[in-house]
């Protein structure tokens, strides 16, 4: 499978973006992700960010840094972020890495996209 088949959903839903991970990203495909988020973010009239990993089994350093990062720069712009979706080893990498201090951010941790667009 080629990069131009994979396409990672990042949908706006209201006042909310809603970026579902599903599969195994490159590092340029998450800087690419990210950069569209900022963007909509800059562009539309958003309250809320949410990225889920319910797709993803585990992510690696890099994109948990990413992920981080962009819910961070999302609350300097003033959008609320969530996660949602986390599984077992996810939740290991975050903490592994120290990144469980989202809390810092005002970042909220959620089973579902579902627990936040309604």
């Amino acid at each position: 499978m080629n990069e131009l088949e994979l396409n990672v959903p990042v949908l706006v839903i209201k006042n909310t973006i809603v970026v579902a991970l599903q599969f195994d990203l490159n590092d340029r495909m998450v800087q690419s992700i990210q950069d569209q988020v900022l963007t909509l973010i800059e562009q539309r009239n958003v309250q809320r960010l949410v990225i889920s990993v319910a797709g993803l089994d585990v992510i690696d350093s890099f994109l948990a840094r990413m992920l981080v990062s962009t819910l961070k720069m999302a609350a300097m712009m003033g959008v609320q972020g969530f996660l949602a979706g986390i599984k077992p080893y996810v939740a290991l990498t975050l903490v592994d890495m120290g990144l469980e201090r989202l809390h810092l951010f005002d970042v909220k941790i959620v089973s579902s996209v579902e627990d936040v667009v309604v």
